[in-house]
């Protein structure tokens, strides 16, 4: 079953939309503006439930919000995702594990980014969509083959996702012409990027990592350690077959 909303659809080729849409899979945050001294306010960089895209990956699973859910004092529940593709329509894998006082019970999902117009690739029958901008958001489940959700439970305590806290996300400097400064971080086609969403009984934190894949020295380094783990948790993704929509 397919979910959309308020979907609307209009002309473009194939090549034309997903040149089109490739900008905006280039995640991009803004730590801070306007900082002549170049100094990232420490607000902005506390961990934050703000992921729109792992949002969207939530609602099209029928996941409830993180925000919402009610757990046990000894229960915890972490979900994490890497980076959209630059490209149109390669999947990506999410994970949702719950733990409960040792009881573990998991999901994994491949998610891709569409955008749903005539000639362009259209959603799997078994894919449920939902909006996020111009944009969709994709899923379907994909099943733990390659080991068991004990240990893949067990590997991420050793790797640290449950308490990873500083973002390790490589600040650039961005001088304007009147003199003032901004401090962005954005992805770099081949660095990767970490989302890890966490809750433990009634707290909530998060930690993201934009190009683990460069990092080299502590919480960088975990998060990298993380992400390559995570990326081949279940073995290669299955190549995906192009269905154009009409």
């Amino acid at each position: 079953m397919i979910k959309m909303r308020n979907t609307r659809f209009s002309g473009g080729s194939l090549t034309e939309n997903m040149n089109r849409g490739a900008p905006t899979l280039a995640l991009v945050f803004t730590l801070g503006t306007a900082c002549p001294d170049g100094t990232i306010d420490a607000a902005q960089r506390a961990p934050q439930l703000q992921d729109p895209v792992m949002s969207a990956i939530a609602a099209a699973a029928e996941m409830p919000s993180l925000e919402n859910v009610v757990l046990q004092p000894d229960h915890r529940e972490i979900r994490i995702r890497i980076e959209q593709p630059m490209m149109c329509c390669e999947p990506r894998p999410m994970l949702r594990l719950v733990d409960e006082a040792g009881e573990v019970r998991g999901s994994l999902w491949l998610f891709r980014t569409l955008v749903l117009r005539p000639g362009n690739p259209a959603p799997r029958d078994d894919e449920r969509c939902e909006p996020l901008g111009t944009q969709h958001i994709c899923v379907r489940p994909w099943t733990l083959t390659a080991t068991s959700w004990p240990a893949v439970a067990a590997r991420l305590e050793q790797l640290g996702a449950w308490t990873l806290t500083e973002p390790c996300n490589r600040p650039m400097i961005i001088r304007g012409s009147d003199g003032t400064s901004s401090i962005s971080v954005g992805v770099i086609g081949d660095s990767g990027f970490l989302s890890v969403q966490r809750r433990v009984r009634a707290g909530l934190s998060a930690f993201s990592c934009i190009g683990p894949r460069y990092e080299r020295e502590a919480d960088g380094l975990k998060a990298k350690e993380l992400y390559d783990y995570f990326v081949g948790v279940n073995g290669a993704i299955p190549p995906e077959a192009i269905r154009i929509a009409k």
